[in-house]
């Protein structure tokens, strides 16, 4: 299986043709291909490779999904990390008050939103 990390998807980004990339079902003067196979551009025209269809489009999306990959993860991570903080705050609080049998759950939430995204490595 392809290796999703958070790492690799980065280092796969920096040792890329920068994005955004497209699929041209189409020659360079603007006549149309006579099959199904697209030419892959990177965002400058520089050319990439030729594949069929639906490959071509999702190869030029590559990307652009990497980056949302990371963006969501690193968003995920943030907000759990937010959520965990203040209910530890509220925790600590009610401690404070005398409030029994409350346990932090900071652990749980980030441990749980790790195992939701899977191997990403931080």
């Amino acid at each position: 299986m392809t290796d999703l990390s958070t790492a690799n998807l980065k280092r796969l980004l920096a040792e890329t043709t920068p994005g955004p990339w497209e699929a041209r079902g189409y020659y360079m003067d603007g006549e149309p291909r006579p099959d199904d196979s697209h030419q892959i551009r990177s965002a400058d025209g520089e050319y990439l490779g030729i594949m069929y269809a639906s490959d071509a489009i999702l190869t030029a999306a590559a990307p652009q999904l990497a980056q949302e990959v990371l963006r969501l993860r690193e968003e995920l991570i943030d907000w759990a990390n937010d959520e965990a903080l203040a209910h530890n705050a509220l925790v600590k609080r009610a401690q404070e008050a005398g409030g029994a049998g409350i346990v932090s759950t900071r652990e749980t939430t980030y441990n749980r939103i790790l195992e939701i995204l899977g191997d990403h490595d931080g």
